[in-house]
């Protein structure tokens, strides 16, 4: 997902516009235009920090690079259900930064379009080569970014499991539109106007 779907997006949002943002995973400035921004302190309660950090800077005429060479990172063994639920935040996270880019995420809901278009098709044959075309057209988009691109070899390894992910997108991207609650390393919290408010249970409150 991060190299496939997180890095492809940022490459098209780059060629579309311009990154106007940074990702988590390495970021870097000077200490100059951090200054400027209001340091790290500012973006404390900050639900995407890591945007922000990049957003900030480009809104103050700086100009914002993509590093040509892929970083790497390794991310620690998953549960399903803290799988999802991870998705699920990030999209919620998403939709508060990014809502027409969100909303726009429809148009790459290719698992459930396929199904969609394969049941109301004419025919068999016609119900086959949509599926067809999913597959090919999801593989070469995969391979292209992530293993030709991005060089990763989970991707290379797992690549049967992208029907798989698609699968769970689509669901989670429906659900981000109906909480704006989320955990995030044990806690509860609301997101309002992009900033994290914890949820206090009612045992806390005075």
């Amino acid at each position: 997902g991060a190299s496939v779907e997180f890095c492809g997006g940022a490459l098209v949002s780059n060629e579309l516009e311009g990154a106007h943002f940074a990702h988590g995973a390495t970021m870097a400035t000077t200490r100059e235009r951090l200054r400027e921004i209001g340091g790290f302190e500012a973006m404390v309660d900050r639900h995407s920090d890591d945007f922000e950090f990049g957003n900030r800077i480009s809104k103050l005429g700086y100009r914002v690079e993509l590093v040509r060479k892929p970083v790497w990172m390794i991310f620690g063994r998953q549960t399903l259900w803290q799988y999802l639920r991870h998705e699920l935040r990030w999209t919620i996270g998403l939709r508060h930064i990014r809502p027409g880019g969100h909303a726009g995420l429809f148009f790459t809901q290719g698992f459930a379009l396929t199904v969609l278009a394969a049941v109301i098709a004419p025919s068999t044959a016609i119900s086959i080569g949509f599926v067809g075309a999913y597959l090919i057209l999801r593989f070469l988009m995969a391979w292209t970014v992530g293993i030709w691109g991005m060089r990763d070899p989970v991707v290379r390894s797992k690549f049967w499991l992208l029907p798989v992910r698609d699968f769970f997108a689509f669901p989670i991207w429906l659900a981000s539109f109906l909480t704006n609650r989320i955990e995030w390393r044990g806690i509860q919290f609301t997101i309002r106007d992009g900033r994290l408010i914890p949820v206090i249970p009612p045992a806390e409150r005075g």
